[in-house]
């Protein structure tokens, strides 16, 4: 059993997941399970860096400045910056996290969603375009002393622009 694997148990992988694990590779689980990679902080900053070929080719942005046009579902954490613009009729989705910061331009009858996990997003569109925001918390809290601290995310709110 692979490191990754025996984290993702400890932090409570569910079953499913486990049986399945050997059928996609560590990147694609992070995609598909982003909510869950979230709430636990998986996989951690230092094992991320491991990947940063295979997460960039996959729309993955991992502690890194950007100026890209969007055209498919992205995702920007640890401490990334950047500059992001959809148009020309693409639906995209991007998720941010672990103190990000991105200015988006949403034109051109584009349509974006955003799931924003505790970052800094800047958004600007014109009327043609249509964008919604989730506002997530990852929150902290303490168990019983024993087993250090539990996660859980929040929809703090939903911002429909």
């Amino acid at each position: 059993m692979d490191k990754f694997k025996k984290q993702a148990i400890a932090l409570g992988l569910c079953q499913e997941w486990q049986d399945k694990w050997e059928e996609t590779g560590l990147v694609d689980k992070y995609i598909n399970g982003i909510t869950w990679c979230m709430k636990n902080e998986f996989p951690a900053l230092k094992d991320m860096r491991k990947f940063d070929d295979a997460m960039l080719r996959n729309g993955i942005y991992n502690e890194k400045k950007v100026d890209i046009t969007c055209n498919r579902d992205t995702y920007v954490f640890n401490a990334s910056e950047g500059n992001f613009t959809i148009s020309g009729y693409a639906v995209c989705r991007i998720y941010v996290g672990r103190g990000s910061k991105l200015k988006i331009t949403v034109k051109d009858h584009a349509i974006l969603f955003v799931d924003n996990y505790d970052s800094f997003v800047d958004i600007v569109k014109d009327e043609t375009a249509k964008c919604t925001v989730w506002n997530k918390t990852v929150a902290r809290e303490q168990t019983d002393g024993t087993e250090g601290l539990n996660s859980r995310i929040n929809n703090k709110f939903i911002l429909n622009l």
